[in-house]
């Protein structure tokens, strides 16, 4: 309901749709960015499944033999996993800002490498036998590098969408299109 006080931005409506997507589609840079969208979010899916299941059974909260979805009236692990997912978000959200002040006042394709370089670092934190509190603090840092590696991959998502003005929407959902695939992928995959 609330879109309805979103204001559009006027497009050309004369759009040649098969050209511009024969010109998408043709060039390698572009094709660079859908591979990366699809295959960094292989690892975003299996990071985001595994790593609160890892810290429930670090913390003893989940037997990581005994945890099954078999039964619906115990939901205990499903409400400690979306507490987690919860305080995850929050060093995402800080991420998104972060990552995308540094693609702004930087450079975007550094901003993506130092995210990239930032998230096994938080990854390798959870490895270390450490008090629950502790654990939580390396998720929010967990969900930091996320969100920074996630913002800055959208800045120059959306900067490449810029090439193609007529169709600058269709390339940026492209660009989801190959993220939501690789982070199914990566969930089948867990």
């Amino acid at each position: 309901m609330l879109t309805l006080f979103i204001p559009d931005i006027e497009h050309p409506k004369d759009v040649d749709v098969m050209a511009n997507l024969k010109l998408i589609f043709k060039r390698s840079e572009n094709w660079k960015v859908f591979i990366f969208s699809f295959f960094s979010s292989i690892a975003a899916g299996v990071i985001s499944a595994f790593v609160s299941l890892y810290i429930l059974i670090q913390a003893g909260l989940v037997n990581p033999t005994g945890a099954t979805l078999a039964s619906l009236e115990d939901v205990s692990l499903y409400q400690n996993q979306a507490l987690l997912t919860l305080i995850i978000s929050l060093g995402i959200f800080a991420g998104s800002i972060i990552g995308g002040i540094i693609a702004d006042k930087k450079s975007r394709r550094m901003a993506l490498l130092l995210s990239l370089l930032f998230t096994p670092v938080s990854l390798l934190l959870l490895l270390i036998p450490a008090p629950f509190i502790f654990l939580l603090i390396f998720a929010v840092l967990v969900g930091f590098s996320y969100g920074w590696g996630f913002s800055s991959y959208t800045a120059i998502a959306g900067e490449y969408s810029q090439q193609y003005p007529e169709m600058d929407s269709t390339y940026y959902s492209i660009c989801v299109y190959f993220l939501n695939f690789g982070t199914v992928l990566g969930l089948v995959l867990t």
